[in-house]
């Protein structure tokens, strides 16, 4: 079955993906709120074209992802210490027709081969430490947690991966 293609997102997308993002709003494993991610969070991402998605054969996007250069996660963890360029992965979230068919998996996959592409030595994220779904997507495709740390008022479990 084509599930559509992934891509670079365009300014045009900034309704879809913030339609997308809305409606995982307080999913039971998520840390998404009524604040985060917020509007000029999408604007921002598509200005400084970090975002990927996954366009649908008949137009809509059913996944999006940021892959961006971030300060954010220099946090007090263990990174991989000789690792100097690095990318975060962050916002990744897929329509709830599609989930549980290995989408989250496939965004992920492409956005580590565009990081590896564009000369980044591994990838970050945090992931909220009690989302299940998630945890068992990253342990297929190889990342470590190097830490734990608490942000935003969550628990957070840092993953990296070396490209």
């Amino acid at each position: 079955m084509n599930e559509g293609t992934i891509e670079l997102a365009s300014p045009q997308d900034a309704d879809a993906i913030w339609a997308l993002y809305r409606s995982l709003l307080r999913e039971p494993y998520g840390t998404w709120d009524e604040d985060y991610p917020s509007r000029e969070i999408v604007e921002e991402d598509l200005a400084n074209n970090d975002v990927l998605v996954l366009r649908l054969p008949e137009g809509g996007i059913g996944a999006a992802i940021v892959v961006e250069k971030s300060e954010e996660f220099e946090a007090d963890v263990p990174w991989y210490p000789d690792v100097t360029r690095w990318c975060a992965l962050g916002r990744l979230g897929v329509a709830h027709g599609l989930q549980g068919r290995g989408i989250a998996r496939r965004m992920l996959t492409e956005a580590m081969a565009r990081a590896k592409a564009e000369g980044y030595e591994a990838v970050r994220f945090l992931v909220g430490a009690h989302n299940v779904p998630a945890l068992r997507s990253y342990a297929t495709l190889g990342f470590e947690v190097c830490g734990q740390t608490r942000m935003w008022d969550e628990d957070w479990l840092c993953y990296e991966k070396r490209l």
